[in-house]
This record gives structure tokens, C-alpha cells and sequence, in this order.
């Protein structure tokens, strides 16, 4: 094979239309290299969304392809995609066409989860002597300790303290405790109200609960000043 990434010869593969022995060539490819299988997946997705009519998978590109680009970028540093950039620089580098591009590189829920997962929420110390049992756990959180936290906030029901065990037992995957805490804060009517209903989003969603976690994205994307209004609204568009 001329090259092993070639989009038109996967294509044809796909529809039958090579002699036997690229036929051959090209099935242990696919079975045995990853990013072929990738080209092969996002082939066969784009053909079966718009029923092989390629000017109107021009015209879906077109209009899409800069706003997932811009998503794209957001998560281009993370740990959690470079399966997807490695993937997206292969194509590049082999002139894949357009919209095998666009398929292999749009970011799953899952990249986009793992970012926001790596990214914990900042929580800042409220007293000015630092000493108290909630300002220790502060610390303890902002350093990563999370298991740690516990130890000074377990007997302590505020607002601010749930909000700091949700976090803290999502960032630990302990989501059905999670949910438990960020349901209180985000029913409450506190300063941490719009950040739990985020999180509280978050963990239904590592718990395989996307109707739960649509209805909160819907109240976030309906609020234009919450500030992951614009979050929302890509994670809604990744449900579809």
C-alpha cells in the first residue's frame, strides 16, 4: 500500500471495491493499527449520519468544524487526549481528507470529562489566622490531599464544608457520596450554589446518569452569567 493511512484506500476497502490482495493488506490493518481503525470508525459514522451524500457532509463540516475546533483546543494539552492528538497529527500528516479529520479529533465526553476532573475546583481559606478546623481542611484540599480533608470537616454541615466533601469525594471517584453532598448545596441558597450544580452535573455523569446531568446543564446553559454556561452547552452537544 502506498501509504498505510490513505484515506481512499480504507474507503474502498469499506465498500468492497479493491482486489483480493489489498483486501488482505488493508483487514490486517485495521486489525492490528489503531489509528486505521479510527479513519476506518469515522468513515463509516459520517456515511451513515448523512447517508453517503458527501456535499451535504461538506456543508455539516463547514459549519461545525470551527466551533468543535475550538473545544479541540481547550483539551489539546490534557493528559486524557493525547490518544486524540496523536490520532489527529497521523491524518494531518498524511493529508486525510476534511472530514475523517474532523471525526478522528472531536474530543469524546469522556476526554472531556477527564479535563475537567484535572482541573479541581480552587477553594480559599475565609479566616485570617488560618488555624481553624474548615481553614486545615482548605489547605489539605488545595494540596491534593482529598482523603485528608475529612479529618477536620466530617461533623460539620455548612454550606461551604458540603461543598468541599462533594468535591473532595469526586475527586476521590466516590460519585454516589459526591452526589450526596453537591445535592445539598446546589438545593441550597448559598454562594456555592452555582458551583455544586456543575459538579453535581459532573458526578451524574460518571455515574451513568445523563438525564440527571441534562437537566442541571440545561438550568447552566439558560443562565448566561454562570460561568460554565459555555461548558455546558458543548457537554449538552457531545449528549445529543
Amino acid at each position: 500500500m502506498k501509504t498505510k493511512y490513505n484515506y481512499e484506500l480504507i474507503e474502498d476497502y469499506l465498500n468492497g471495491i479493491l482486489d483480493s490482495k489489498t483486501m488482505s493488506e488493508v483487514k490486517h490493518l485495521l486489525e492490528t493499527d489503531e489509528v486505521a481503525r479510527g479513519i476506518a470508525q469515522g468513515i463509516l459514522n459520517m456515511k451513515e449520519r448523512f447517508d453517503a451524500d458527501e456535499s451535504q457532509m461538506d456543508d455539516y463540516l463547514s459549519q461545525t468544524l470551527e466551533k468543535k475546533q475550538k473545544l479541540i483546543n481547550d483539551y489539546s494539552s490534557q493528559r486524557s487526549s493525547l490518544r486524540i492528538i496523536k490520532i489527529a497529527a497521523a491524518v494531518l500528516v498524511l493529508a486525510v481528507s476534511t472530514f475523517a479529520i474532523y471525526q478522528l479529533t472531536q474530543p469524546t465526553l469522556n476526554d472531556v470529562l477527564a479535563y475537567e476532573l484535572s482541573q479541581p475546583y480552587e477553594m480559599f481559606i475565609t479566616s485570617r489566622d488560618g488555624e481553624g478546623s474548615l481553614d486545615h481542611a482548605l489547605v489539605t484540599y488545595n494540596n491534593g490531599n482529598y482523603a485528608e480533608v475529612f479529618n477536620y470537616i466530617q461533623n460539620t454541615h455548612t454550606a461551604q464544608s458540603s461543598f468541599l466533601k462533594g468535591l473532595s469525594y469526586l475527586y476521590l471517584e466516590e460519585y454516589e457520596s459526591a452526589i450526596t453532598e453537591l445535592q445539598s448545596v446546589a438545593n441550597s441558597d448559598s454562594r456555592f450554589e452555582e458551583q455544586a450544580r456543575w459538579y453535581l452535573a459532573i458526578a451524574y455523569l460518571q455515574t451513568d446518569e445523563p438525564e440527571k446531568a441534562k437537566a442541571i446543564l440545561a438550568q447552566i446553559k439558560g443562565n448566561p452569567n454562570h460561568y460554565k454556561a459555555e461548558r455546558a452547552v458543548e457537554i449538552l452537544d457531545l449528549l445529543k
